[in-house]
């Protein structure tokens, strides 16, 4: 279908943060009329009103979208900063600022049956209220300039469709203990948290040890008196960000991705890590990496079984600066926190650094059924879409990958999500959908059984990824890269799974841009290389020979 015989369409998208922006740039790419909502007075969403010295958790490789790779010339892991620098070049490049209506609160969302149309009520947003602790980057301010003014009133929308992009992050979860309203010291959220020097000398609990909560973790153990760090479940699969001077995520290969996890849980498979070890550089602190390895044998799951905590901060504020690990809190005195193990914890703030609920009040007048959307979306095709709306409502970025990273996998749906709008693909049938959603829910489940149950939003990485290129019809094609471009092809297997691999064919294809990112992607040392390619073969081989269901459950 040519563009030129797409109807036009107006989307709504809410949210301007990464997911959101991606999907305004792929809908504005088709043709259509797109409006942004955002709360706050700049975009960037979480990345715009976050604790000082924020650092991602996955590299620039992985973060970056598959057709604005980063022009940085190494594999590194940005600071807040660097990452909202990058978006406001993405959103400059792509003409997306004329679309943004900042500091503009979405108020209500309904569909009109009479039309079939979606309204969408906006008011603007008080100053101050609206304003995150970051700056606009300095070269990007003419560019943000060109954004709509917010309404000075409440403003009623008629739109087509509607793209939620709000994220998780919508408000803290702050759980209640016994004896809580008796503590007498601080109690914060880390959605309020900003800088350490508030605790300086101080006696500090830090509940919860999320990737957020392992930074926070280290900031305040730092400069307080004391610290300590409770934890009902224990981190994730602790990772850290940096190995051999390199992001650990460029061994987030392809290759290793797609080993089947019987394999890779087998004691030959163990080898690898050994492999790994031999290569600890000289920045490497082997106490933290140790005593990492020891939580994480202690939790009994592989790295592909849990959800990840890419951040070892709270370990190097164990071994280095004396920090107590605790279990749950059972009850909460004037002073102190006791814990399950019978321990206490003499402390005058708490941190509560546990996590997020994710709702979505815009709903509630018109579409309560929609409130809590965000925690089940597992139910959903493409964990985008209710197969009794249709395309008419879509979530996009509410996506949690085990080990990878969020906005490639925003990035697929919105470029699905244009392509559905344009008429240019079709939903499947509702029953070939709902066969999907059970499938992937049934994987994710047996993935994941530490943790599917109570995040609805983690999933595999590779196989996410994989189901909606498939759809889209921009799966990266392997025999013809092996036989045509073989230096692509071995970045494409052996380098980071970044989204330049979906960049390579499909629609919205940018095969020079991919290649040019690719064949600059660094990758693990040869040996490492060798060893889970020859388990990628020998799996192949097993599965070829044997019926047994283990090997079939995960798509081998």
């Amino acid at each position: 279908m040519r563009k030129m015989d797409i109807k036009r369409r107006r989307i709504a998208v809410i949210g301007a943060g990464p997911s959101g922006l991606v999907t305004a740039k792929e809908l504005l790419e088709q043709g259509h009329d797109v409006l942004v909502f955002e709360q706050q007075s700049m975009i960037g969403g979480v990345f715009a009103n976050h604790y000082d010295d924020l650092r991602l958790v996955s590299s620039n490789l992985l973060t970056s979208f598959g057709d604005h790779p980063s022009q940085e010339g190494e594999a590194h892991v940005w600071t807040c900063a660097e990452y909202l620098e990058y978006l406001y070049g993405y959103a400059a490049r792509f003409e997306l600022f004329p679309h943004i209506y900042c500091s503009t609160h979405v108020t209500s969302v309904r569909r009109d049956a009479g039309t079939g149309t979606w309204r969408v009520r906006v008011q603007s947003v008080q100053e101050g209220t609206a304003t995150p602790r970051r700056q606009v980057p300095p070269a990007y301010i003419e560019a943000a300039s060109s954004s709509p003014h917010p309404p000075a009133q409440e403003q009623e929308f008629e739109v087509d469709h509607v793209a939620v992009c709000a994220g998780s992050h919508q408000r803290g979860n702050s759980p209640t203990w016994p004896g809580l309203d008796d503590f007498g010291g601080d109690v914060l959220h880390s959605s309020h948290y900003w800088r350490p020097e508030c605790f300086a000398h101080r006696r500090v609990l830090i509940v919860g040890l999320g990737e957020s909560g392992s930074d926070i973790a280290l900031q305040i153990a730092q400069v307080a008196q004391a610290t300590a760090v409770s934890t009902r479940r224990g981190p994730g699969y602790v990772i850290p960000r940096y190995y051999n001077g390199q992001p650990t995520d460029v061994d987030s290969s392809r290759c290793y991705h797609a080993i089947p996890l019987p394999v890779m849980e087998s004691s030959l498979f163990k080898l690898n890590l050994r492999l790994i070890d031999a290569y600890m550089g000289p920045d490497d602190d082997p106490k933290v990496l140790h005593r990492a390895a020891e939580i994480n044998a202690a939790r009994g799951l592989s790295a592909f079984r849990r959800f990840s905590t890419k951040n070892s901060a709270f370990v190097e504020a164990l071994i280095h600066h004396g920090t107590e690990y605790k279990p749950g809190i059972e009850r909460i005195e004037p002073g102190r926190v006791q814990f399950v193990d019978g321990t206490h914890f003499d402390c005058d703030a708490i941190v509560l650094c546990t996590g997020y609920q994710t709702q979505f009040p815009f709903f509630a007048e018109h579409h309560p059924d929609l409130v809590d959307m965000g925690t089940r979306v597992r139910g959903l095709y493409k964990r985008m879409i209710d197969p009794a709306i249709g395309t008419e409502l879509a979530w996009i970025g509410f996506v949690r990958p085990g080990i990878g990273s969020i906005p490639p996998c925003a990035e697929m749906q919105a470029r699905y999500f244009a392509l559905l709008v344009s008429g240019i693909k079709q939903l499947p049938s509702s029953t070939d959908m709902t066969r999907d959603i059970e499938t992937h829910g049934r994987l994710d489940r047996e993935h994941f059984v530490a943790d599917a149950e109570r995040l609805a939003t983690l999933t595999d990485y590779l196989r996410f990824l994989e189901s909606v290129a498939e759809v889209i019809g921009c799966k990266p094609p392997l025999r013809q890269l092996f036989v045509s471009d073989l230096p692509t092809w071995s970045k494409v297997m052996f380098g980071p799974i970044s989204s330049a691999q979906y960049r390579l064919t499909g629609p919205g294809a940018r095969p020079d841009v991919a290649r040019s990112a690719l064949r600059a992607m660094p990758t693990m040392p040869a040996p490492t290389l060798a060893f889970k390619f020859l388990s990628l073969l020998g799996s192949k081989l097993i599965y070829s020979l044997s019926a047994n269901e283990k090997y079939r459950s995960y798509g081998f």
